[in-house]
This record gives structure tokens, C-alpha cells and sequence, in this order.
């Protein structure tokens, strides 16, 4: 474990590394900045004591050395024989985005994204959900010319039907995580292809999601659904709130979630992107399913009463509906507030 000094050392670099990309118009200062990321935050998923965060470091840092090599020798290639001829342009700009594809874990380039999950603290699957997927996503948002925006719809359409269907037989909470995180990636390009200004919503309302459910899991100490099943109704306020985060997450209406996946399918049929809209939809609705197994743990078994018996308790009643309702609406305002702040 490292001493508390060098860790927040790290951390500032963690960010500061982000920063450095999502400001720079140079290719390789954004390989510095994405290499400095890297380093940083295979430092912190190696400081565990478990042999398994040492293997899922390991596993992290040689496929972001895959990704940086590709990224550096398409751009360097591109510096000097970008401009001899539009063929040789379009292939090394394939080389750039299939680098930025396989930082980030999207479809069918994913193979490492669920071990690594697998394999690392909730702390730090929080992280490699969000922070870690801003700075490849901000060098994406400048690709969306001709054929790099065909090569991102590829990417947008494998990464929601994987993300759908390789959750389906997951019992790890992480794993499950995993693939829904690929599943956003889906949303995340495909809204990034219509407009930023969707995009940035989109990423910070997935971000709050995520870490909050991250960080509820890692209070609770939940990592399989075994579990969550075991734990029931017991504690019938904390179960409501991972339930309605997934819930949230998932897309299902009236929450947050729902509202940011409205905005993107909605913006896609409108640029005429039928097929990868619906192909969205079609994965969001596996996603639903395999959260709706982790609620179904918490609402009905290993309970003696159910769900219901709570409900006609005095009292608890109007603290589960009222709760329901303000997070819901919450999520809704917090997504239109976004928009108009942002925008």
C-alpha cells in the first residue's frame, strides 16, 4: 500500500494528465497526456495488498501500451504521410480511432474491460468508468469527419449489443458493471455523433450514476449477486436506493437515466441513425433485464415479509414513495439543468 503523501500524487496526476489532453491540439502532447494517465492509474490499481489488483494492473497496463503504440504510429504516420494522398490519410486516422476504441473497452475490442473490473476495488472500478473514458472520448470528439464518423457508428452499434448481451449470465456485481459501462459507450459515441452538447450531458449524468452506485456497493461491501440476495429487506431504505440507482442507470423512466437516453435516441432519429437507435434500444433493454435481476434480490427474496409487507407498515409507506419520487424527479431536473447550463 502506498504512504498517504504519494498517493494524492497520483491522484493530482491522474487528473492534471486529463486535463493536459482535453486542452491540446497536438497529437503528441495528447499521447503524453493519455501515457501520464495511464501510469498514474496503473500506480493506484497495483498499491492493493491482493495479488489479484497486482494481475489486473498488469492486464490494464499492456493493453493501454497496445493502444498507446497504435495511437503514436498513426499520428506520427500521419504527420509526415498524411497528406500525400486521402487513402493513406483515412488509414492512419483507422489507426488513431481503433487505439482510442481500445483504451476506452468499446465493442468488439472489450476483451480486457470486464477482467480488469473483475479484478479491482470499488474505488477504482468507479474511476475506470468515468474519469478514465474523458480524456480518449475528448481526442474521439475531434474524429468525426466522413469515414471516421462510419468507423464510430461500428464501434456505437457493437459496443450496446455486447453490453446488453454479456451481462446477461454475469453473478459479479463488477463484471455487470462492465458490460453495462460497454453499453454506454455505445450511447456515449452515438451521441457524440449527433452533438456534443448531448455528449457532455450525457457523460456527467452517467458519471454521478455510476461513482453514487459505486460507492454504495463499496459501503455495503456487495460484489456478487449471491449477496445482494441474501441481503433481502433487510435494511428496506438502503435496498431502495440501489434499487432505484439501477433502476436510474438502466434507462427506465421516470429517472435521470431515462431522460439522457431520450435525448440521444430522439437526436439520432432526427439525423435519420434509425438502425444504430434502435440497436441502442434493443441492448438498454438487456441491460434492464440484468438489472432487474440484482432488484428482484433486493425486493423479494430472502426477505421474511416481501416488499409489500414493508409497504403496508405505518409510516414506511410515504418515506418509500416519497423517496422514489424525489430522486426521481431529481435526476429529471438535474439532467435539464445540465443542458441549460452547459449549453
Amino acid at each position: 500500500m502506498l504512504f498517504l503523501p504519494y498517493y494524492f500524487i497520483f491522484w493530482f496526476l491522474l487528473g492534471l494528465s486529463t486535463i493536459l489532453v482535453f486542452c491540446s491540439s497536438v497529437w503528441f502532447t495528447m499521447w503524453l497526456g493519455l501515457e501520464i494517465n495511464m501510469l498514474s492509474f496503473v500506480v493506484l490499481l497495483i498499491s492493493g495488498e491482493s495479488m489479484r489488483e497486482s494481475e489486473a494492473g498488469i492486464k490494464y497496463f499492456l493493453v493501454q501500451v497496445l493502444g498507446s503504440i497504435l495511437f503514436l504510429f498513426g499520428s506520427l504516420l500521419m504527420s509526415f504521410w498524411g497528406q500525400a494522398s486521402s487513402y493513406l490519410f483515412g488509414m492512419f486516422y483507422l489507426f488513431i480511432v481503433v487505439a482510442v476504441a481500445l483504451k476506452l473497452g468499446m465493442g468488439p475490442v472489450h476483451f480486457w474491460f470486464p477482467g480488469v473490473m473483475d479484478g479491482i476495488r470499488w474505488m477504482n472500478c468507479g474511476l475506470l468508468m468515468t474519469w478514465q473514458k474523458l480524456g480518449p472520448f475528448c481526442i474521439l470528439a475531434g474524429l468525426k469527419l466522413g469515414f471516421m464518423s462510419i468507423l464510430m457508428f461500428f464501434f456505437s452499434t457493437l459496443s450496446g449489443l455486447i453490453g446488453g448481451f454479456g451481462g446477461l449470465n454475469q453473478v459479479s456485481l463488477r463484471k455487470l458493471l462492465a458490460f453495462s459501462s460497454i453499453g454506454h459507450l455505445g450511447w456515449l459515441t452515438g451521441s457524440l455523433l449527433v452533438s456534443d452538447l448531448i455528449w457532455r450531458v450525457y457523460f456527467l449524468m452517467y458519471s454521478f450514476l455510476s461513482f453514487f452506485l459505486v460507492m454504495l456497493l463499496m459501503v455495503y461491501g456487495w460484489f456478487y449477486l449471491g449477496q445482494v440476495f441474501n441481503y433481502g429487506w433487510k435494511n428496506n431504505l438502503k435496498g431502495l436506493v440501489v434499487m432505484l440507482m439501477f433502476f436510474s442507470l438502466g434507462g427506465l423512466p421516470p429517472f435521470g437515466g431515462f431522460f439522457m437516453k431520450w435525448m440521444v435516441f430522439s437526436s439520432l432519429l432526427i439525423n435519420g441513425m434509425w438502425l444504430l437507435a434502435f440497436i441502442l434500444i434493443g441492448g438498454s433493454l438487456m441491460n434492464l433485464y440484468y438489472y432487474l435481476r440484482v432488484t428482484y434480490g433486493l425486493g423479494m427474496l430472502s426477505s421474511e415479509t416481501g416488499y409489500w409487507g414493508y409497504l403496508t407498515e405505518e409510516g414506511n409507506s410515504n418515506v418509500l414513495v416519497m423517496l422514489g419520487i424525489l430522486l426521481g424527479m431529481f435526476g429529471m431536473f438535474f439532467s435539464s439543468l445540465l443542458m441549460f447550463l452547459i449549453g
